[in-house]
C-alpha cells in the first residue's frame, strides 16, 4: 500500500499540479479545497501520512486547522505550502514543516516529503 497524502490548496491548478506531481513519485493523493474537507478526510483516510496544506484556505484560518487536526491525530505532520515566508515564524509552534510557493518548490517539497516520511 503506498503512503496516502492529503493536499489542500483552494487553488485548483495547484492541487492538481501538487496531486500529479506526488503520484508520480509514487504517492496516494487526496486532494482537499477547503478545511471542511481536510477534516473529514482526516477522519476518513487511516493511511495518511502527511498533509500539504496551504494556509490560505478560504472557510478556516490556519491556528484553528492545526490546533483541530493536533487534536484529532498528534502525529500526523503538517507541511506549510505558502507563498508568504513569515507564515514559517507564524506556524512554527505546531511543530510543522515549511515549504515557499516558488518556481522549483515541487522538487522542494518532494524532498521534504521524503525527509518528513523516513523519519516517522
Amino acid at each position: 500500500m503506498k503512503p496516502t497524502i492529503l493536499i489542500a490548496d483552494r487553488n485548483p491548478y495547484v492541487r492538481k499540479f501538487l496531486q500529479r506531481e506526488l503520484i508520480n513519485a509514487g504517492y496516494e493523493v487526496l486532494p482537499a479545497e477547503n478545511a471542511r474537507q481536510v477534516v473529514l478526510l482526516v477522519d476518513r483516510a487511516p493511511s495518511l501520512v502527511l498533509i500539504i496544506v496551504d494556509p490560505d484556505l478560504p472557510d478556516k484560518d490556519m491556528t484553528s486547522i492545526f490546533e483541530e487536526l493536533h487534536s484529532r491525530v498528534p502525529s500526523l505532520p503538517v507541511l506549510v505550502h505558502s507563498h508568504a515566508a513569515e507564515d514559517k515564524e507564524r506556524y512554527s509552534g505546531y511543530g510543522i514543516w515549511f515549504v515557499e510557493k516558488r518556481g522549483s518548490s515541487i522538487e522542494v517539497i518532494i524532498r521534504t516529503v521524503r525527509e518528513i516520511l523516513s523519519g516517522r
